[in-house]
């Protein structure tokens, strides 16, 4: 039973599902179409079990440090549902298959991508309070 404070409440679907944000206007290259991406929630299972496969052994700080970057890259590719209106650097859009996603969020040039990635997952943006106000704006 889901408490009634929708405050507390999370979308459990929408956080497996994902939701679609709008990425930093600066980085759209059409102010008519924004950067999109469909993003699920850090707080599903499978993310929660990928971050623990990552993490496991890492026993210092150091180490967590070194490897911060990869386990992020690999994060956000678990995170990004779908994307819309992404352009490569010759200007052709970029279609969503795995391997051209992991090549973009991998590097790390790339690297703000992935921290809005991640922003974007927090369990916030997923709470029925905040589903219900987006729906009405």
């Amino acid at each position: 039973m889901r408490l009634g404070n929708p405050n507390v409440a999370v979308d459990s679907n929408l956080e497996e599902e994902g939701k679609w944000f709008d990425f930093p206007e600066e980085w759209w290259t059409d102010s008519e179409r924004p950067m999109r991406g469909k993003v699920r929630s850090q707080g599903t299972r499978k993310y929660q079990a990928f971050v623990r496969s990552k993490t496991r052994g890492l026993t210092t700080r150091e180490q967590l440090h070194e490897r911060a970057f990869e386990i992020a890259a690999e994060g956000s590719l678990e995170l990004l549902a779908d994307i819309d209106n992404w352009i490569d650097a010759d200007g052709n859009h970029v279609a969503f298959q795995p391997e051209i996603i992991r090549d973009i969020l991998t590097d790390y040039d790339n690297r703000e991508v992935v921290d809005f990635i991640i922003k974007c997952s927090d369990i916030d943006n997923f709470r029925v309070k905040r589903s219900e106000e987006l729906e009405k704006n």
